[in-house]
């Protein structure tokens, strides 16, 4: 038998809020994961929730030009968050834009001087740019300030250009499982 106790809720279920933030979080999880299809869909929901929030939904699928234009707004859009420029930065590197992907590991170096980058994020730009050894050295950076966003160096596609070289295995398994 089933008591109706006195302190649970009457009535229907509360509504769930699901913001731009936690859509961003599924979506990365998703890219991460390599099911783009998903991914995208999700980017989205999260653009039309919050512009901010406008991520590079095109640089998966190698649409450079697409994913370059988001990024500037983006950055835009954030002020100039490290997160967003970073990401713009790669999507820079990937395209072959050699002097706008300097110019933002730049812009970085300055904004670090005030407040926190992640190594990771300037490791992205390294492997972007192709300049392997760099990206290594960063990424070993990362990993003695214990930056938590190493969690996804196995899975983040963006530093598969990395796997060939022999110290990227043993920087994933001091990274842990």
């Amino acid at each position: 038998m089933v008591e109706d106790r006195a302190d649970r809720p009457k009535g229907p279920p509360a509504v769930i809020r699901i913001d731009s933030q936690t859509v961003l979080v599924s979506r990365t999880l998703r890219f991460m994961a390599r099911r783009l299809d998903e991914s995208i869909s999700g980017l989205q929901a999260a653009m039309e929730m919050d512009p901010p929030f406008v991520p590079l939904r095109n640089l998966a699928r190698g649409m450079l030009g697409s994913a370059i234009a988001e990024g500037e707004k983006a950055a835009v859009l954030s002020t100039r968050g490290s997160d967003f420029v970073a990401t713009l930065g790669y999507a820079y590197a990937a395209a072959g834009r050699r002097p706008e992907a300097e110019e933002i590991l730049r812009e970085l170096e300055e904004i670090a001087k005030r407040r926190h980058v992640s190594s990771y994020q300037l490791a992205l730009i390294h492997a972007g740019l192709g300049d392997t050894s760099r990206a290594l050295e960063v990424v070993e950076m990362a990993l003695q300030h214990r930056d938590w966003s190493l969690a996804l160096l196995r899975v983040d596609q963006r530093f598969d250009p990395l796997s060939a070289d022999s110290r990227f295995p043993d920087l994933v398994c001091r990274v842990g499982p």
